[in-house]
């Protein structure tokens, strides 16, 4: 992907999230991983809803493995961070160095949401 296509779609994504923030009063979480399944980067917006602690998912961003590579991601990770600096970004199923990383870079708004890792992340 070209830095033309990138940033068209950190763009979009953004776009994406403003709308949330505009029209739900909730509180909004950024949930990102990659499906092992079916070869995805996924990030979704989750709303966290007032009344009984129920979230709502929305996709906002799917891209297959062989479109974007990894440090391309982690560009629009990167992005979304700097443009949304207090929206808790909850990884699912990443290599634990890999999201070090990103929390000694970010700090606490980085956060694992998976319980069990596998030994050889």
């Amino acid at each position: 992907m070209n830095n033309i296509q990138l940033n068209r779609l950190i763009n979009e994504t953004n776009t994406k999230i403003k709308h949330y923030y505009e029209h739900y009063s909730s509180a909004i979480n950024l949930w990102v991983t990659k499906s092992v399944i079916d070869p995805h980067y996924i990030i979704c917006v989750e709303l966290v809803h007032d009344f009984g602690g129920a979230i709502t998912s929305f996709e906002i961003l799917s891209r297959n493995t062989n479109e974007l590579e990894s440090k391309e991601f982690l560009k629009i990770i990167n992005q979304l961070h700097q443009s949304w600096p207090h929206m808790p970004i909850l990884f699912h199923d990443f290599p634990k160095k890999v999201i070090n990383s990103l929390r000694d870079k970010f700090g606490s708004f980085i956060i694992r949401d998976d319980v069990v890792i596998n030994k050889n992340y």
